[in-house]
């Protein structure tokens, strides 16, 4: 199948309503999404105005039930050119509607149109070609297709109007099959048909002589039946071969609607809307998908993301690979592609939605929460700006050796082994944050896995070790370099969470040193120990255990020691740590030192009413604690 361009189309429908030998109407076919309707409305038409003298009338058949519904979008609309939009419609329309429906509902499936057609209804206040006629959205209407197309031929063949349909035709009789449909399925699961096979694809009406009783028909069959019998594609082939006189299939050219919907939706600059719009044009074309409608959700979600980063965060770098990889996954998306798996919790990466994995092509940089929202409507505009933000942070010149070697492919086995040793330099001068070192172990074992050499894994491993001791932590937001099917990503996973315990018990003794520190606190040691868990919640949370930390006996002592606000403020950060349901997923390791507290603060002698008093009610939360961790002392 072949597509004219955007101007052959133009000047093939320019040479169709110049032309007066005979009468036919011409139809636009294409698939859906593909840019028809955009095209009709905003290049084609203002494109003929200058050069014929028709106006056009564009009518959308969506949903349309009856030819009266069609009959009063046409009128009015001719009569809006006729006197001007927004003003009082002179009341002869209301009546005229009524006449135009009845004359041509009346004539449907008839040859002539007798003694009145709609130009002696109408004359001589309205001259029918004067206009042409556009019908859009043909396989969307309601009425049967031999109804609506009726209706079509009489403007063309009794009026001598031009029209253009627009239509997919593949879906043609789509919205009918739907009508009726047990019925349907009663019939085709009659016996006493003989019904069409690969020998015989002629049936035989109520003839019993190849009925099969005791044959058990499957629903895929009685579907075929349903299509050959009330298929309306063949009752549409027969009246679309007397009434059609050209097709026209449409392909949308990409590099005239691209960037017209760029400085539509988009705010910026010309040089980055050229450059873009025609990289965008790249990827629809190298993934053969022409929905137009995917790039507008595209752009409209990059929009949407784009205004909730401050002006300070919009690096051009980084809206292109937003902007592409919204493109990629959108057009995924639409081809039915199931949602990408990520690994771990990292929120962005070098991925590819292909299914060979040996192939180095169809990698792009691309991110969790646009896959969340494409896929789920998942969007969470706080959470995106720290993506961007954690994203941007890693994101080094492209000089460094962490961005050289995502094309290591394309390098000599010298210039790779160089970059290794500038990697291992900038990684034991700690010029990469921690959001860095899944990606630099990543690549470490994809090297390997080609068996590029000297890779050295294990001395990379202890530097990040000694990096972590010194305060760095691992980020789970970054996707690593390797693809989950590849053959060293196993070796990599082991690595990642061999690190993340080693993390994980780093934590816990700076836990446990820095919390018994508020103990000694002269004053405030009561504010200081909730302030310390809000500091580091994340991290605790991550370790899952806090209290498993504090020296029981030092803070019983201060309690003992401390005027009663010190106890009341500890109560109180007590209580809004412990507070939520699922406690036992993230302190169940806090519950025995939670019961030693209790039993110690019991046995202790506490002086003071108000004290007492405080000591009840932290006691009744210890009780409460334990009962939602489920602890049970040995």
């Amino acid at each position: 199948m072949s597509y004219l361009s955007n101007d052959d189309i133009i000047k093939l429908v320019s040479e169709y309503l110049k032309e007066s030998f005979y009468s036919y109407a011409i139809m636009l076919d294409g698939s859906w999404g593909s840019g028809k309707t955009y095209f009709i409305k905003n290049i084609l038409i203002p494109k003929l105005k200058g050069d014929i003298k028709q106006h056009s009338i564009y009518i959308s058949l969506y949903g349309i039930r009856k030819t009266e519904d069609i009959s009063n979008a046409v009128f009015t609309a001719i009569a809006e050119d006729r006197i001007g939009k927004g003003k009082k419609l002179i009341p002869l329309i209301s009546n005229s509607v009524r006449v135009l429906a009845e004359v041509v509902g009346n004539k449907i499936g008839s040859d002539t149109a007798g003694d009145t057609d709609l130009q002696k209804v109408f004359s001589p206040f309205i001259d029918f070609t004067s206009y042409f006629y556009i019908f859009d959205d043909l396989e969307r209407c309601s009425m049967p297709i031999n109804d609506v197309m009726g209706y079509i031929n009489h403007f063309v063949e009794q009026n001598d109007s031009k029209v253009i349909i627009v239509a997919n035709q593949v879906e043609i009789g789509s919205l009918d099959k739907q009508n009726n449909l047990e019925l349907k399925y009663f019939f085709a699961s009659q016996a006493g048909i003989s019904w069409p096979t690969e020998n015989n694809n002629q049936a035989i009406w109520g003839s019993n002589t190849i009925s099969e009783k005791n044959h058990v028909v499957d629903l895929e069959e009685i579907k075929k039946r349903i299509n050959y019998v009330f298929d309306e594609n063949i009752l549409y082939m027969q009246i679309k071969e007397k009434l059609i006189g050209k097709t026209i299939y449409y392909q949308p050219d990409l590099s005239i609607i691209v960037p017209m919907l760029f400085s539509k939706c988009l705010e910026i600059e010309t040089r980055e809307l050229d450059l873009w719009s025609s990289l965008v044009c790249d990827i629809f074309t190298e993934e053969k998908h022409f929905n137009i409608r995917t790039l507008q959700f595209s752009l409209l979600f990059f929009a949407k993301v784009t205004a909730a980063i401050t002006p300070m965060e919009k690096n051009n770098e980084i809206l292109k690979d937003i902007l592409f990889a919204i493109v990629r996954v959108a057009i995924g998306h639409k081809k039915g592609n199931p949602p990408y798996v990520w690994s771990d919790n990292s929120e962005y990466g070098v991925i590819s939605l292909k299914n060979d994995i040996l192939s180095i092509h169809g990698y792009f940089q691309s991110f969790k929460f646009i896959h969340d929202y494409i896929y789920y409507s998942d969007y969470n505009a706080e959470h995106i700006v720290t993506v961007i933000s954690s994203y941007s942070r890693s994101k080094e010149s492209y000089a460094d050796p962490t961005n050289k070697l995502k094309l290591f492919w394309q390098m000599e086995d010298d210039a790779i082994e160089n970059e290794i040793s500038i990697m291992f330099k900038n990684l034991e001068e700690r010029k990469y944050k921690g959001e860095s070192y899944r990606w630099v172990i990543s690549l470490i074992f994809m090297l390997k896995g080609i068996d590029i050499e000297p890779i050295p894994v294990t001395k990379f491993i202890d530097m990040i070790k000694s990096n972590i001791l010194e305060g760095e932590s691992l980020s789970t937001m970054q996707q690593p370099a390797i693809n989950q099917n590849s053959p060293c990503f196993l070796d990599y996973k082991e690595c990642m969470e061999n690190l993340v315990v080693f993390e994980n018990e780093v934590e816990k003794t700076k836990t446990s040193d820095n919390i018994n520190t508020i103990f000694e606190m002269a004053s405030g040691w009561g504010e200081g120990f909730y302030d310390y868990y809000n500091r580091n919640e994340s991290k605790i949370l991550k370790a899952k255990e806090f209290f498993k930390h504090v020296d029981v006996e030092r803070c019983v002592q201060r309690i003992i020691d401390s005027p009663v606000k010190e106890l009341s403020d500890f109560l109180r950060g007590i209580g809004s740590i412990y507070n939520f349901s699922n406690l036992k997923d993230y302190f169940e390791a806090d519950g025995e030192n939670f019961n030693k507290l209790k039993h110690t603060l019991q046995s202790s002698k506490i002086k003071g009413k108000t004290k007492q008093y405080n000591i009840s009610i932290l006691n009744s939360h210890i009780d409460e604690i334990l009962k939602r961790l489920m602890y049970n002392p040995i």
